[in-house]
């Protein structure tokens, strides 16, 4: 059922009341109160909040002896050292594009640095009136103040505060207030007794407006939502679509403000909303409930008996897992991996470490169930039709029934001049054993006071030198991993019509769609990026597949034939709305209702997204080794359990939900 203007209004200010009373902590709300930040010494005229978070305030005249001030607080609260103001503010806005700030008062604006120092002032400016609001683009500034009897003016300028020129005069405001903001390079007005904000361009040309929006007394926008705030008690923050959607309260608060302007500001991503207490020289902080976890981790299974958890040498013995339609964990364990140790000369050098392939199932509690039998070295798991288990390899693809009964194989194609042969391997352990031995007598020589540089070895001297069949072994093991690279499956996805299996191809990664008799291999997409061997796909219930390509910090969207639907992703550090440290996200899984499940190497962070990119919470983060590796993630069919693999210590950590 669509509503009517005038019945979006009454619901919001329903909703509106029924989360104030509401146990006095409005559960409804999309944010919860996380603080206080009290302002001692002095009112708050207005404040802003820049790109990191940090809190800017100007205090008009802290005491009689003294100067206005600028003060900047961290995301925590913290107070940095304050800075003198030429003028007496009474608005200030972030600069978008050098995380310092425009203030202005008395018919002056000046603009801020980073720490604070005045960088630039506009003395030639033709205001004479106090400022109300100030906003700001990515390239130029917005200025609200009084007209003489005409009302209102909006003047613009560039952001080193020249070119003033006035783009929209005669609008009517009460209480001496009309507050601003920006989005997407447009003004926004909040016209409070009009019952509606307005949209215009940088020219002046009303562009559209959200009518009956209450009395939105401060805007300012987190995201692609727009907030505005109502006075009375309690003050109420309403969250807008941009085609004027209400999309529910925010927050509510009850500090007295009847009659008072009550500035707001968010975080860039609407993870935190600021909401200012004139009176109370107080601004209140509330916490997006998205970005707070819903699962804790509550333990960690072991699947098999690799050694000590601390030994580096069980990482990649448990290579991935997932859960089938039974509520059984499989877990592929063992077999050969490459794995980077550190070198007794300092650096790092490769190592294999081994350990007999095999599948162990295991029930919800991480107990042993049954053993399947393996001959290669696992690398990825899929669950298909009928509850059977596809199982990618170094060298192709192993088909299960649900107890363990091999159906079917298909071996990836490869270039047969690439595949190591015992001779290569007998070579280069020569080789190696000798270039220690030079190495050895030169160090001894170094102790004697000779410094001359060692000599590579002749071919003679290579040729003499003798290995034992462990060596050789040693040395085919490397070739054969270095060789199977571009032949192991790094993913594998199967829907009802098709199989689809990831697979390195020189530098990049393909993705090959085959039926379900695992023939006609057809290459459906190519060139996809994927860092450290690692490219994970998900099929999305459609028919087609989800694709976590971690080195463009994506997850994308493909149909069956390798069109792409959709893509989405960015790279941020310091925001849960983006994937944090090197290449991210490792892995995805889908729900049965579509909706995307990311999780993130070195982070354990996974999180919960709409089919469409749209980020709808934090589902939990497991505590696991760092590094760029492979992060498995499933579910319990209850959704209750997530379980997260951490590979180099061959665990898998299982997160509970909140109750």
């Amino acid at each position: 059922m669509k509503l009517s203007r005038f019945g979006r209004y009454l619901l919001g200010t329903y909703l509106a009341f029924a989360c104030w009373i509401d146990t006095g902590h409005a559960d409804q709300c999309s944010h919860k109160p996380v603080g206080i930040l009290n302002v001692s010494k002095g009112s708050i005229a207005d404040f802003c909040v820049d790109q990191k978070g940090n809190i800017r305030i100007v205090v008009p005249n802290p005491r009689d002896d003294s100067e206005s001030e600028l003060r900047i607080y961290s995301v925590h609260g913290l107070p940095y050292l304050p800075r003198d103001i030429e003028v007496v503010p009474t608005a200030i806005a972030n600069d978008p594009k050098g995380s310092g700030a425009f203030y202005g008062g008395k018919g002056r604006i000046l603009k801020s640095s980073t720490t604070g120092c005045h960088v630039a002032d506009s003395p030639t400016m033709p205001l004479r009136k106090e400022i109300t609001s100030i906003a700001a683009s990515d390239e130029e500034v917005f200025v609200c103040c009084p007209d003489g009897d005409q009302g209102y003016a909006i003047w613009r300028m560039d952001h080193k505060l020249q070119a003033p020129k006035k783009i929209i005069a005669k609008l009517k405001a009460s209480d001496g207030q009309l507050n601003i903001a920006t989005h997407e390079n447009n003004l926004w007005i909040a016209r409070t007794d009009e019952h509606k904000v307005e949209c215009y361009d940088r020219e002046g040309k009303k562009l559209k407006e959200i009518s009956d929006c209450g009395r939105p007394n401060c805007i300012c926008f987190a995201g692609s939502f727009l907030l505005t705030t109502e006075s009375g008690s309690p003050v109420v923050v309403k969250k807008w679509s941009l085609d004027g959607e209400f999309l529910g309260v925010a927050c509510t608060t009850t500090f007295g403000s009847t009659g008072f302007r009550i500035p707001i500001h968010a975080h860039a991503n609407g993870e935190i909303i600021h909401v200012m207490d004139v009176n109370g020289h107080k601004i209140h902080s509330f916490f997006d409930r998205r970005f707070e976890p819903t699962h804790v981790q509550v333990g960690t299974i072991r699947p098999a008996d690799f050694g000590s958890s601390k030994n580096t040498n069980v990482e990649g013995l448990l290579a991935s897992f997932c859960i089938d339609q039974k509520d059984r964990i499989i877990t592929l364990c063992g077999g050969i991996q490459e794995i980077m140790v550190d070198h007794e000369r300092g650096g790092y050098k490769t190592k294999l470490v081994r350990h007999p392939p095999e599948i162990r199932v295991l029930n919800m509690d991480g107990k042993l169930v049954d053993t399947w039998p393996l001959s290669v070295s696992p690398r990825s798991v899929g669950i298909g039709p009928g509850n059977r288990v596809y199982v990618g390899t170094k060298t192709g693809l192993i088909v299960y029934d649900s107890e363990g009964e091999v159906l079917a194989t298909y071996r990836s194609p490869s270039d047969e001049s690439r595949l190591p042969t015992r001779k290569m391997a007998e070579a280069i352990a020569k080789r190696v054993k000798a270039e220690a031995a030079i190495a050895l007598k030169h160090t001894k020589r170094n102790k004697k006071g000779k410094k001359n540089p060692p000599l590579p070895p002749t071919e003679e001297e290579i040729e003499r030198t003798r290995v034992t069949k462990d060596e050789i072994d040693e040395q085919f093991m490397i070739l054969t991993a270095a060789a199977s690279k571009d032949t192991e499956i790094t993913g594998v996805a199967v829907t009802e019509k098709d199989i689809f299996i990831a697979h390195r191809k020189n530098y990049s990664f393909d993705i090959v769609r085959l039926t379900h008799d695992l023939k006609n291999p057809k290459t459906i997409a190519t060139r996809l990026r994927g860092c450290c061997g690692q490219m994970d796909i998900q099929p999305d219930g459609q028919g087609g597949i989800y694709v976590a390509e971690n080195s463009r910090f994506n997850v994308v969207h493909l149909d069956r034939d390798g069109n792409e639907l959709a893509r989405w992703g960015y790279k941020d550090r310091h925001s849960v709305l983006g994937f944090g440290s090197c290449c991210n996200p490792m892995t995805v899984r889908v729900d049965t209702d579509g909706n995307v499940y990311t999780a993130e190497s070195n982070l354990g962070r996974v999180k919960k997204y709409s089919p469409q990119g749209e980020f709808l919470g934090h589902i939990g983060s497991a505590v696991i080794q760092g590094g760029c590796k492979h992060v498995a993630i499933d579910f319990s069919r209850d959704g209750s359990r997530l379980y997260v693999l951490d590979i180099t210590n061959a665990e898998i950590a299982v997160l509970k939900a909140k109750d």
